[in-house]
């Protein structure tokens, strides 16, 4: 079972039928995820988290790599990507908090941020559009239009809790129903971007898929 529990977020299947819908006029999309990880993960020491003696696997990119997998589910596998990788914080043996990242696809480009140093949480995907800004809220649970300076709200979720996503994939799991969420094709695709973007900020270099 793969671990991508934002892909039984429930209002993430809506957005992509919204997306498809009107993909002709996207024009670039602006992803971000942060909180300070001291408070992401105060039950634990960030020097003792599982990933934090590996120098490969150590960075924000690693921990929040949901984000990659959302758009890996949304879009595909991009034309190419570039990152690039800072150290803003004195995390113990956490060799970065902060990256930036570019994916290039034929038609539109997406920019996203991940990082570990927001005091509050954060976590909003925006999708523009050559009329309108299409806009999912994942702290606010909401899925809402921006056009002529007006604020729609198309769907909202009251009273959410994230556990339900952990129910969903483990039902999903110990049933005998086909896998609905991420296959192991989709992590292979996945840990092949997250690679990639650390390829990229290593030699500070585009790189490019056939």
């Amino acid at each position: 079972m793969a671990g991508f529990q934002l892909r039984a977020y429930p209002l993430l299947d809506i957005l992509k039928k919204i997306i498809k819908k009107n993909i002709k006029k996207l024009k670039y999309c602006n992803f971000s995820v942060g909180h300070d990880l001291r408070q992401w993960r105060s039950n634990y020491d960030v020097s003792k988290i599982y990933y934090a003696d590996s120098l490969k696997y150590s960075g924000v990119l690693w921990e929040l790599c949901h984000e990659i997998d959302i758009i890996y589910y949304l879009f595909g596998l991009p034309k190419s990507v570039y990152a690039r990788n800072l150290k803003l914080m004195n995390f113990k043996k956490i060799k970065n908090d902060y990256s930036s990242v570019q994916l290039d696809y034929k038609k539109f480009t997406l920019n996203l941020i991940q990082e570990m140093i927001s005091p509050i949480y954060k976590r909003k995907y925006e999708f523009i559009f050559t009329d309108k800004i299409l806009i999912l809220d994942l702290v606010s649970n909401q899925i809402y239009l921006l056009k002529k300076n007006k604020k729609k709200i198309l769907y909202q979720i009251n009273n959410f809790n994230k556990n339900e996503m952990y129910l969903k994939l483990m039902k999903n799991f110990v049933s005998k129903e086909k896998n609905r969420f991420a296959s192991l094709e989709d992590i292979c695709m996945n840990t092949k971007i997250l690679n990639s973007l650390e390829f990229s900020s290593k030699k500070k270099k585009i790189v490019r898929y056939k």
